[in-house]
């Protein structure tokens, strides 16, 4: 090693030290954009799980966020048979920006929607159109994430369900073929691709399709809750009506009898 010496009072020569930038890490640039070309196989697969006759795709964009993809690996390791779901969360494009950043955080629930009666936690549709009924309105920009979401074990959702039951990983809506999945605990999910959108004009109609209000019975299964309250009443005013109608023939039949026997 050469060691330079310098006299008492002699200039330090800064050359000898060369200058460089002090490393600091920008937190604006956690994350990066990678926009996916509509030329490529990969576009097709992406807009081939979005409903063409709701979404009209402006933009798709690859999530890249190192920090978010690490965390995402370490938790699979804790549902090693369960695998990964893509799933869609919709949103608004201001909120994008977290949740690129920081994930989603499910201690926000219920801050953007009124639809929160399977939990209290981050939501999550498994068809882009179930997805769009969680918006009521639908006149400008919007931002659907195509999300890995570990499931693991599933319960039903109810409203006030701070954490799933029953040791569940997630709480729906149904458990047999559900639409509606509710996560509870950070980085079990991964915001896989950024997709802006507008609703297009006929959308509406499609969208009515999905929006009728569910009830869940006790195995889990899913009525829908107009056609329950309807058949229920019809059910009780077929009760009254038969049981008007048998009484009243009783009676006519007795006062045959009577005739019949005066």
């Amino acid at each position: 090693m050469i060691r330079r010496r310098y006299l008492h009072g002699s200039p330090y020569d800064e050359s000898y030290f060369p200058y460089s930038e002090p490393i600091v890490p920008k937190r604006d640039n956690i994350y990066e954009l990678e926009e996916v070309y509509n030329w490529t196989d990969e576009y097709d697969t992406i807009m081939s799980k979005i409903d063409s006759d709701i979404f009209k795709v402006t933009r798709i964009e690859r999530v890249k966020n190192t920090f978010l993809e690490k965390a995402f690996e370490l938790r699979k390791k804790q549902y090693p048979e369960q695998g990964v779901k893509q799933l869609f969360h919709i949103t608004k494009p201001k909120a994008a920006n977290s949740i690129c950043k920081h994930n989603f955080n499910w201690r926000l629930f219920g801050k953007s929607s009124n639809h929160h009666s399977r939990g209290q936690g981050v939501y999550f549709a498994t068809s882009s159109e179930h997805a769009a009924t969680f918006f009521q309105k639908r006149n400008d920009q919007r931002v659907i994430f195509l999300v890995d979401v570990l499931v693991g074990s599933i319960c039903v959702g109810k409203k006030a369900m701070s954490l799933p039951s029953d040791s569940a990983d997630s709480s729906v809506d149904k458990i047999k073929n559900y639409e509606s999945l509710v996560k509870y605990e950070d980085n079990v999910f991964y915001p896989s691709y950024k997709i802006t959108f507008t609703f297009k004009g006929n959308s509406e109609n499609q969208i009515a399709r999905y929006q009728r209000p569910q009830a869940i019975d006790s195995l889990g299964n899913q009525a829908d809750t107009d056609s329950s309250k309807v058949l229920a009443a019809c059910t009780v005013t077929a009760a009254v009506v038969g049981a008007g109608l048998l009484g009243l023939y009783l009676y006519k039949k007795h006062q045959n009898n009577r005739r019949d026997n005066a």
